[in-house]
């Protein structure tokens, strides 16, 4: 009689360890699924933060400079690349 109620009481407290154990696997999950979210929280704050820095007029603004900088210098470098003096009068097809 005695043996069977250890028995109970061993089958008893792994019932309990398992438990315990299934609650501490809980934890960590809920641990590790916050930190995650606090993570994309933070995220998501400095995007937002980094928009607000950078609106759609001033990039139209910067990408219209850039590409009037360099329509600038494309004329420059064709300027350059022109033949001078006697060459400017010469012609490939009278070779």
């Amino acid at each position: 009689k005695r043996k069977k109620l250890y028995e109970q009481q061993i089958e008893q407290l792994g019932n309990f360890q398992l438990r315990i154990h299934d609650q501490m696997i809980m934890l960590e999950a809920a641990k590790a699924t916050t930190e995650t979210v606090d993570a994309l929280r933070t995220g998501a704050a400095a995007m937002k933060a980094m928009q607000k820095a950078t609106n759609i007029d001033d990039v139209d603004k910067t990408m219209d400079e850039i590409n009037e900088q360099t329509e600038n210098m494309k004329q420059i470098q064709d300027a350059l690349s022109a033949p001078l003096g006697a060459s400017a009068d010469f012609d490939e097809d009278e070779l």
